[in-house]
């Protein structure tokens, strides 16, 4: 289903697409079918449940989806267990490799997976972000908080439009769940406590076996570039 108007990334008019805050295959993804209740756990403002519905709306045009698609979509639903219970490959990749050892996480750069496409994720995990500056429709009574990316939510649109580089002072955490068995769940993008997140806060969101967040403000990137992979110890 199409709607005529204007798309909020590229800003055209266009035909707008019924687009999704989270993938829509993710949702498909996270289905339990072995299950008695096969619907993924949706965790949004507070409040965790099995639905089958989806945060959704006519935002982008067919020419964007296709760029969150090919930017890192999916890549990164294409690496997400098909069925629960399923070995999840990045679980695995990391568990093969030397990670530095930070407190109770293991941390991974990018030059020691070379197997991971880092563009992809860091792609993937700023336009959920973006997306979640954007206004959308309750679902089931409830609505996604807004986020606010401040004086860097116009540097990352141009980013997810190829039109500009990433900016310096922002870096995504790719956090990995660490247990074999990766659970259908979904929690929406929420601000996480601390400073303002136009100064230096964090916003993070999990989709099935991947949890990302995003640092901004002034964290300067190491030479370890926009993006870091975690696994915790308890794996």
């Amino acid at each position: 289903m199409v709607k005529r108007g204007k798309c909020e990334l590229c800003h055209a008019l266009s035909d707008l697409r019924d687009s999704h805050y989270l993938p829509k295959s993710g949702y498909k993804k996270m289905r339990a079918s072995d299950l008695k209740n096969p619907n993924p756990v949706v965790l949004s403002g507070g409040k965790a449940k099995q639905s089958s519905l989806q945060v959704r709306d006519h935002k982008f045009c067919g020419a964007c989806e296709e760029r969150f698609n090919k930017g890192g979509e999916a890549w990164i639903l294409n690496k997400i267990p098909q069925n629960y219970g399923d070995p999840f490959w990045l679980h695995t990749l990391l568990n093969s490799k030397t990670p530095t050892v930070n407190g109770n996480d293991l941390l991974f750069s990018q030059t020691t997976i070379p197997e991971v496409d880092i563009a992809k994720l860091v792609y993937f995990g700023l336009s959920i972000f973006w997306r979640g500056t954007r206004g959308w429709s309750a679902v089931e009574g409830g609505q996604p908080p807004k986020l606010y990316l401040g004086r860097q939510e116009k540097a990352i649109r141009a980013f997810l439009l190829g039109r500009g580089k990433l900016p310096e002072d922002v870096v995504v955490t790719v956090a990995v769940w660490p247990y074999k068995k990766v659970y259908p769940m979904a929690v929406m993008p929420v601000p996480m406590p601390g400073p303002a997140i136009g100064a230096t806060g964090s916003i993070s969101f999990s989709l099935a076996s991947y949890s990302c967040s995003r640092s901004g403000g002034r964290f300067p990137r190491n030479s370890g570039g926009p993006a870091r992979i975690t696994l915790p110890r308890s794996s």
